[in-house]
């Protein structure tokens, strides 16, 4: 049995997506996404707070979606899943990035909140709808 490896979050966009490009044309999209607990503190009662903040990466038509719609303070709901990868600093020290690959989007900011554009009704967008082939 193979185990299962999904994300869901729903937070606040911490920037706009930064698009990139690969040299196939393929369109690549990140952007961060805050998310936060709040609880009580069970000694002093205090109301306790930390803020989690998620690298994103979109691809393909979906990235396009992003870079058009989303902007930094925009509420999201995305499906994923996690993605680790290993490189080495400049020091030489071996490190982990581990980010969400998005395979499914709802913006969930209401039209009143931005008036630069129109936004789209809040629908699912999902990865696995576009005919894009995606080199891995």
């Amino acid at each position: 049995m193979s185990g299962i490896n999904k994300v869901i979050l729903v937070g606040n966009m911490g920037k706009d997506p930064e698009m990139r490009s690969f040299q196939s044309g393929e369109r690549v999209a990140s952007f961060s996404v805050a998310t936060s607990r709040k609880w009580r503190d069970k000694v002093n009662r205090e109301e306790k707070q930390n803020t989690e903040w998620h690298n994103i990466i979109a691809f393909g038509k979906l990235a396009e979606i992003c870079d058009q719609y989303l902007h930094k303070g925009d509420k999201v709901y995305i499906e994923g899943y996690l993605k680790t990868d290993k490189y080495t600093g400049k020091d030489g020290i071996e490190r982990y990035t581990t980010k969400i690959i998005v395979e499914q989007l709802q913006m969930l900011s209401s039209k009143g909140e931005r008036e630069e554009e129109p936004m789209p009704q809040a629908q699912p967008i999902d990865s696995k709808s576009f005919d894009d082939d995606i080199p891995f």
